[in-house]
């Protein structure tokens, strides 16, 4: 037990460096806290998982109030699932949003 806490200790370690430019910092753009490298590439991140979670958000909700017909997703999710899917993907594009404000 005590491998497999250190093991998954480790792989947390490499994911919060990367997260944290460590290995960019010879790169100009990813040298400081606010460089443009930086600041591109977490916007970037922010805006397609943002677009992804709110379009399919949409299309859910559309879905479940009969505007559109998506014959896959009645069939694979109950309604009670399809709110719960319709709320976490707005509730990631509230958060991705409150994110990206941060940047004006």
């Amino acid at each position: 037990m005590a491998s497999l806490l250190l093991s998954v200790r480790i792989v947390i370690q490499k994911i919060q460096s990367e997260l944290n430019f460590e290995s960019w910092s010879r790169h100009p753009q990813f040298s400081t806290r606010m460089g443009l490298g930086r600041v591109g590439l977490i916007g970037t991140i922010l805006g397609i998982l943002w677009s992804f979670h709110f379009f399919a958000g949409l299309a859910l909700w559309s879905c479940r109030s009969g505007i559109i017909s998506i014959n896959l997703v009645n069939h694979f999710f109950t309604q009670e699932r399809q709110f719960m899917i319709i709320q976490w993907c707005f509730y990631i594009s509230s958060i991705c949003l409150f994110h990206l404000f941060e940047f004006f």
